[in-house]
């Protein structure tokens, strides 16, 4: 959980390390791609899929953005 950052002192990361386990710390995911100013994710928005057409589409949208290195978290 350490960036290896060589201009913070052995010392300061031993004392974060303990205040991480001390405090159950776990980061949140979302705040830090909030903060990098990108989120890696993508919203698609298709007609009905029962036409084939968006059915098609759809398809090869979601192949294309798989190809680029996004990975399936879900759908709503």
């Amino acid at each position: 959980m350490c960036n290896d950052n060589e201009l913070v002192k052995p010392k300061t990361v031993e004392k974060v390390m303990q205040a991480i386990e001390d405090l159950n710390y776990i980061p949140n995911d979302i705040a830090r791609l909030l903060v990098q100013k990108k989120t890696g994710i993508i919203t698609l928005i298709s007609g009905p899929l029962h036409n084939p057409f968006f059915v098609y589409t759809t398809t090869a949208i979601v192949n294309y953005v798989y190809a680029q290195g996004y990975t399936r978290r879900g759908f709503l």
